[in-house]
């Protein structure tokens, strides 16, 4: 009776724990998803609307509005997001706003003239202040009502209407504590007007933020390029990968990120991505392209694949769901001089609702993924592996009940390091860092996370 008792609390909290999850991290895309494959929470499709939902939070503000927006620009959708920025000031909030200095930015010219704003550095040291988040009254005595913005969409017609996008609203003070300390950097000043010999953008600035979060139980990390090597997190998501690897990315030029992808699949996971038409002429599509065949997508319809996400085992609630998005493209300016923003969600739910907007936006190019029940990988034991201990590792590991087996270890590169038999599993020599253990026991494959001290 007591167990029973004990498995119905641990329901009640699982159940409490999603729905927090809804609750604090909230997901929209601007074009159509598709729920058939849905985990239960259903991704938000807003039609025509993400004007409306950013204004409505804009509303909502009380005390402060912190903007790091690339490029604002006229239009009657945008325009919204204008009026609900002056109808802000005039109610008192306080507002800053950072924008990138060789960008249009035409709208700003509709804003009150006593907001506040700082364009960033054009000279070629520097690279494009390419975020785009907001902090919403990190100052409210009620820490539910901070709020967070941030996602792949510029406040322009064409990029809240048509092109691809998502936008993301994170209920924690504490990632938007990580925010506003970047944007203070930028700044120059926590003050209301900005301090041009303290700001710092691109190369200038330093690794000075919080990383991992726990959201509602759930782990979330936020990384800001180029200070925090912002690429080398996106790798370690794709090489994390067991099941499946999906990704929807408009700038995609760096090497190293498709040799990781190509890893993946070579060691039997699931992959299929869509590039825009932009990516076409640049070396990971041609590189990929013998390996993924018709499941690498290019997006050559009307309009501009803007989303930069990756997504790694939607179809696997055993081995860690992961997301990662934002305004980072994988691109080298993107990983050495842009100001960017990667936010990391391990959440099976928050993963499965880009899942869903993936799944739709590859049909849309007439490419359908087989369902998750029949992804079948051969390669990958699809339950709960055996304990691996001890990890981080000095300098021999066990795997619990087994045996005999062989291995090998990657990189974050997805490149073998070195292989062993279950005799000899000394990595001493090892480097410290993160690499990827790969266990073969009976033609069957399971895949570790470790860390080498």
């Amino acid at each position: 009776m007591k167990s029973i008792h004990f498995l119905f609390l641990l329901l009640l909290f699982t159940a409490a724990s999603r729905n927090l999850s809804a609750q604090s991290v909230k997901v929209y895309f601007n074009q159509p998803v598709n729920t058939s494959v849905s985990n239960g929470i259903n991704a938000i499709y807003l039609n025509d609307a993400f004007d409306d939902t950013i204004a409505s939070y804009i509303n909502r503000a009380m005390y402060s509005l912190d903007i790091a927006m690339y490029n604002f620009t006229t239009g009657s959708n945008s325009d919204n997001i204008g009026q609900a920025i002056n109808n802000a000031y005039n109610r008192g909030v306080q507002i800053r706003w950072i924008f990138n200095g060789s960008s249009s930015n035409s709208a700003l010219a509709n804003l009150n003239t006593n907001i506040p704003t700082l364009g960033s550095p054009t000279s070629s040291q520097y690279g494009i202040m390419h975020n785009k988040f907001m902090v919403i009254d990190f100052n409210h005595p009620d820490t539910n009502k901070v709020i967070t913005f941030s996602g792949s969409c510029n406040w322009t017609e064409q990029q809240l209407v048509n092109d691809y996008n998502n936008i993301v609203f994170i209920q924690s003070k504490s990632v938007a504590q990580a925010y506003l300390t970047e944007f203070n950097e930028m700044w120059g000043s926590t003050g209301m007007q900005p301090d041009l010999i303290n700001s710092k953008f691109g190369p200038y600035k330093t690794n000075n933020t919080q990383h991992v979060f726990n959201v509602d139980g759930k782990q979330l990390e936020i990384y800001f390029s180029p200070s925090d090597q912002t690429e080398s997190h996106l790798l370690d998501i794709i090489s994390s990968a067991n099941t499946n690897l999906n990704f929807g990315v408009y700038a995609f030029t760096r090497t190293s990120i498709a040799d990781s992808i190509i890893a993946a699949h070579n060691r039997g996971v699931y992959v299929a991505g869509i590039i825009d038409n932009f990516s076409s002429s640049y070396a990971p599509k041609s590189m990929m392209a013998p390996y993924l065949m018709n499941q690498l997508l290019t997006f050559t319809l009307t309009y501009v694949y803007h989303n930069k996400f990756v997504i790694a085992d939607a179809c696997n609630n055993a081995s860690d769901p992961t997301v990662g998005s934002g305004s980072h493209n994988w691109s080298l300016s993107a990983d050495t001089k842009n100001d960017e923003n990667f936010v990391v969600f391990h959440d099976a739910a928050i993963t499965n609702q880009f899942y869903q907007s993936f799944f739709a936006n590859a049909q849309l190019l007439g490419f359908t993924i087989p369902s998750c029940s029949s992804i079948t990988n051969v390669n990958t034991i699809n339950i709960q592996a055996p304990k691996l201990f001890p990890n981080p590792i000095e300098d021999k590991f066990t795997v619990e009940s087994l045996e005999h087996f062989s291995w090998i270890i990657k990189n974050a590169m997805g490149q073998i390091v070195k292989t062993g038999v279950s005799d000899n599993t000394d990595i001493h020599e090892l480097k410290a860092g993160l690499y990827f253990l790969q266990i073969n026991s009976n033609d069957n494959y399971i895949n570790y996370r470790v860390v080498k001290q």
